[in-house]
């Protein structure tokens, strides 16, 4: 779910260890956003969250993860104008990977990703979710 308030735009994303192994996290996740046509868009991922907010970033840091443990990151961008007609600068996909190399799963997030003009989208550093706020 994308939040949107203000024209400040931010969607925390989850991953979970759904494997049999340990698996260690340690930096930023490798995103990439497709339009309405699935083709690539031209959007710059920041590794952080400036100069789009001053959301708090964790920075990399070891994210140790046993089976059926999640980190988050929080996905933040700027409303940009988009074509109601052809969605042209509305991320409708995006591929995220836990980091660089990792296969990327696509998500189509509800409301999409109006990012339009500005080509911006900042990241947070993956960091554990607490148990007792972690999904089953």
């Amino acid at each position: 779910m994308v939040s949107t308030a203000m024209g400040l735009r931010a969607m925390p994303v989850t991953i979970t260890n759904c494997g049999t192994r340990d698996r260690q996290l340690n930096g930023y996740p490798d995103v990439r956003v497709r339009d309405a046509e699935n083709r690539p868009m031209d959007v710059t991922v920041l590794k952080g969250p400036g100069p789009i907010t001053q959301l708090e970033d964790p920075g990399p840091h070891p994210v140790p993860l046993r089976p059926g443990e999640s980190a988050r990151s929080v996905f933040v961008w700027r409303y940009s104008a988009v074509d109601a007609a052809t969605l042209r600068g509305s991320g409708v996909y995006v591929e995220i990977g836990a980091r660089a190399g990792d296969a990327r799963q696509t998500v189509e997030p509800d409301g999409g990703l109006d990012i339009g003009e500005t080509g911006l989208l900042g990241t947070t550093a993956w960091q554990k979710v607490p148990e007792s706020t972690a999904r089953p």
